[in-house]
């Protein structure tokens, strides 16, 4: 049966003896308070190193965000521009020319500024009232009334269709 004793036989023929032992226990404390400063600074380390992880994701969310707004603002305008070429060659079909349809244009923008509804609804009520056969000076000066009369009401751009509906079909 194996035996679970350990025996420690110390013999001490040196002088000396104290002494070294007092250097061997003063070593093994400063390997200790060595390694709890290293333990410490690894600890601080550590701990700036999961900073700056959280900084980098911040950093990498942030941009990420910059890059959908931006891809969504550069397809806004894309998509801006496609509609107004649109807008443009709807009108050169029903006024005739490129430069009349141009123009027109250009005034549906300025009544859009004037009143608070958007381009695209006053763009759109301006095809109707050409759709139903009014001239385009006539079809502004009307843009302008149903525009006023809309917002009196409080009707919305809803209301500019309504009423652009409403007007071509007395025509009709």
């Amino acid at each position: 049966m194996a035996n679970n004793t350990i025996e420690v036989k110390i013999t001490a023929e040196n002088e000396g003896f104290v002494e070294k032992l007092q250097q061997v226990v003063t070593a093994i404390k400063g390997a200790k308070d060595s390694a709890e400063h290293g333990a410490a600074a690894t600890q601080g380390f550590s701990s700036k190193l999961a900073n700056l992880g959280m900084v980098v994701t911040g950093v990498y969310a942030g941009l990420t965000m910059l890059k959908t707004a931006i891809d969504g603002t550069v397809g806004a305008v894309l998509n801006y521009n496609a509609q107004m070429e649109n807008n443009e060659a709807a009108f050169e079909v029903f006024l005739g020319n490129t430069q009349l349809a141009q123009q027109y244009l250009g005034d549906l923008k300025k009544i859009a500024a004037d009143t608070p509804f958007d381009l695209p609804g006053v763009t759109t009520a301006g095809k109707k009232l050409l759709a139903f056969g009014f001239d385009a000076e006539t079809s502004l000066k009307m843009l302008r009334s149903i525009g006023d009369a809309s917002a009196g009401l409080g009707l919305g751009t809803e209301g500019i269709e309504r009423i652009t509906l409403a007007l071509g079909q007395i025509k009709a």
